[in-house]
């Protein structure tokens, strides 16, 4: 309100003095026009005072605002209070970044910390590249969990480990060896077993050996002992691959962390044996998160202390429109935590068995076909993780085509899973290859995508889109475009207990009534099945509770098609908002599909046009 005040003075001001310049015009030439000239600058100086006056009214009230705000009065003293306020709510700030880069710094200490037994973990970290090394230095999240382990002697041998674009066996080894040696000659001073460690390394980096020979010098000598690497910046599948046979499996307890901004890679380097990883958001602030294998118990540690400022400040209320914004986040991750493919075991055999069948024969295109929220791209991440599919290629690479279409964009996305190679075409180019498309939306962009890949004997490209028409488009094939159903009843009942109670319970006769009628509203979707779900496990696992919840959506789902129904559950989730967020959630409406949208800036366009404000208690 207070802005479009100032405007509305703004434009009265400009208003006045471009009539008074058409008046000094019309004028000029006239001297006996002198007197009515007079009146009309005695009109002008009237106008001028009375927006005078109103620029006074409106500084008032800003004034007033600021007392509001505890800025105090318009006196100098006042001046002095605001500053100290906004002072305050400063350092309250940077305490509260403070608290959440070592509040997330233990999370990723506690995973790197497990102790179910002494197999070597792998850790996979997704994050976009706002989390810079360079600008956070020594404070950054994955640098400061290194950097405690190491200090706390938790491992015998450790590493960080920044990746160049092109990988070099023997550059990457060497860096480790330095990295080691470096710091055994700092303990050397005082224990004499690792000075003659130090010597064996200084051995290795010195001796010009072959590279056979210095990787099987180097696993011999981590074989014996537990250590911890850290990766940063690994850019594809492949380049894992090459480094992972690196490493000994010893039973010491090892830790290799991978830190990349392909959320694929992430995923997949948690090893084949765990197709189902679990993932957990380290940061708040930055889209950071860890896949890890499940079952085993976090580590307790203390987390260091942390200075206070010398101001005393108040809490905010933050903390609502964070929250509000990790669930957004953690959106993305629905797919891989109902990974379990409840339902989909025949097809996902069919799509292999197709797979490994045609193998051997031309560039084969298969495509997936349904409406949304059948769980296309989940059943295609887990056949690509398939130990089964990923032997039967060279080459791997996966991408969800986004909105608006970007055909550049989409390659270089493939092309940086292949070690961000310039040439995509003469890189696949005789091998044998696998691509999986996510989400075509139409013949135009398949047939922009296709004619930039080779059509190499025995590789394969699958397609994910919702229309029939586009799926045979793209298959050309009989029998490779196919239809994924909904799900029937039983597998919709364990879908949904292993949503609301995470395992599959024995229900009373009042509550299988109410899921009963659940499950028929669904009519099979599991988009619907795990929205109802996640809904219902936070609320009383009561009958009247779920009639309650049937008798609100009956009137919709009964009457409305297929896609209705995702509709209507989606309702259902925006009327469980507070009041103040749902204008929050809608004004998302004006980013485009798939558009990247960054936290920070989201929150502070809702405070600049009035959607968030700050709440006292």
């Amino acid at each position: 309100m207070w802005v479009k005040q100032v405007r509305d003075v703004a434009y009265n001001v400009e208003d006045t003095l471009q009539d008074f310049a058409v008046l000094l015009d019309r004028h000029r030439k006239s001297w006996w026009r002198i007197p009515r000239t007079l009146l009309d600058r005695r009109h002008v100086a009237k106008q001028m005072k009375e927006l005078k006056d109103d620029v006074e009214d409106v500084r008032q009230r800003s004034m007033r605002y600021h007392l509001i705000k505890g800025s105090g009065s318009g006196s100098k003293p006042a001046a002095t209070g605001g500053q100290s306020a906004v002072l305050g709510e400063t350092m309250s700030g940077i305490e509260e970044s403070r608290r959440q880069r070592e509040k997330s710094k233990v999370n990723l200490v506690r995973l790197l910390n497990k102790r179910d037994n002494n197999n070597l973990k792998v850790i996979g970290v997704w994050g976009t590249s706002t989390v810079d090394f360079e600008i956070e230095g020594s404070t950054s999240i994955i640098k400061r969990a290194y950097d405690h382990l190491k200090r706390h002697d938790k491992f015998n041998c450790c590493a960080f480990i920044r990746l160049m674009s092109a990988f070099n066996p023997m550059g990457f080894i060497q860096n480790i060896i330095r990295q080691l040696y470096v710091s055994l000659l700092q303990e050397s001073k005082q224990s004499e077993q690792a000075s003659m460690e130090a010597q064996i390394l200084r051995r290795m980096r010195v001796n010009k050996e072959e590279e056979d020979d210095l990787i099987d010098e180097f696993k011999g000598y981590l074989k014996e002992k537990s250590y911890l690497v850290v990766l940063t910046d690994v850019s594809s599948i492949k380049q894992w691959d090459q480094i992972k046979i690196l490493f000994p499996h010893n039973k010491r307890g090892s830790r290799i962390m991978v830190f990349t901004p392909q959320v694929e890679v992430a995923t997949l380097c948690v090893g084949h044996e765990s197709l189902e990883p679990e993932h957990k958001q380290l940061s708040s602030d930055e889209t950071l998160y860890a896949f890890y294998e499940k079952g085993y118990p976090e580590e307790e540690i203390s987390p260091e202390p942390m200075p206070s400022p010398n101001a005393t400040t108040s809490g905010t209320n933050n903390s609502m429109d964070r929250n509000s914004i990790t669930r957004i986040d953690t959106m993305v991750f629905a797919a891989l935590e109902e990974s379990q493919l409840i339902g989909r075991v025949n097809e996902r055999s069919e799509i292999i068995e197709l797979v490994s069948n045609k193998h051997g024969q031309e560039l084969q295109v298969m495509s997936l076909w349904g409406m949304g929220g059948l769980g296309k791209t989940t059943l295609f991440r887990d056949i690509y993780q398939s130990q089964e599919i990923s032997q039967m290629f060279e080459a791997r690479a996966c991408a969800t085509v986004m909105r608006p279409f970007n055909c550049e964009e989409l390659l270089r996305s493939l092309a940086m899973q292949f070690g961000n190679v310039t040439d995509l075409r003469g890189y696949l180019d005789g091998k044998k290859y696998l691509i999986v498309l996510d989400d075509i939306s139409s013949a135009a962009e398949f047939n922009a995508i296709i004619q930039h890949f080779p059509k190499t004997a025995g590789s394969c490209i699958i397609v994910t889109t919702r229309e029939e028409s586009i799926a045979k488009h793209c298959s050309n094939v009989e029998g490779n475009a196919r239809k994924l159903s909904t799900l029937n009843y039983d597998d919709a009942h364990i879908l949904l207990m292993r949503k609301v109670f995470k395992e599959t319970v024995n229900l009373d006769d009042e509550l299988v009534e109410q899921e009963e009628l659940i499950l028929k509203k669904c009519k099979g979707l599991p988009l619907a099945i795990v929205a109802i779900g996640g809904f219902l496990a936070n609320q009383p696992k009561t009958a009247l509770e779920w009639r309650k919840f049937n008798q609100h959506l009956s009137t919709e789902l009964e009457m409305n098609p297929e896609l209705e129904t995702i509709r209507a559950v989606l309702l259902k989730s925006y009327d469980g908002l507070p009041y103040h967020l749902k204008s929050c959630f809608l004004y998302l409406d004006i980013f485009p599909e798939d558009h990247e949208v960054s936290k920070r800036r989201l929150v502070r366009r809702w405070i600049a046009e009035g959607y968030s404000r700050e709440m006292r208690g």
